[in-house]
């Protein structure tokens, strides 16, 4: 099996993100608090945040609709301000 082929079949068993409840902008995303509102799914669907890109402490930059699924549009920390780390869920899922 080739590598990407391998990182493929890895990425469809990582979870994503989206929203049990309406989150307001301005709302931060803690590890104390991600299991109280979000769901976690599997497959990685393409362009969705994954476990791998929450570190803590992102802040939501706009609200957040009750079952809708969280991307980087949503949020501003680390991934969004580096254009490499950008990249990475646009390009990884199903």
């Amino acid at each position: 099996m080739s590598p990407r082929k391998k990182v493929k079949n890895l990425d469809a068993l990582v979870h994503w993100f989206y929203a049990k409840r309406d989150l307001p902008q301005g709302y931060q995303i803690t590890q104390e608090n991600i299991f109280e509102d979000f769901h976690f799914a599997i497959p990685l669907q393409l362009g969705r945040i994954s476990c791998r890109e929450l570190l803590n402490g992102e802040v939501m930059t706009k609200t957040l609709d009750k079952d809708a699924a969280l991307s980087l549009d949503f949020i501003k920390g680390l991934y969004v301000s580096n254009p490499y780390l950008k990249s990475i869920p646009s390009e990884r899922g199903i």
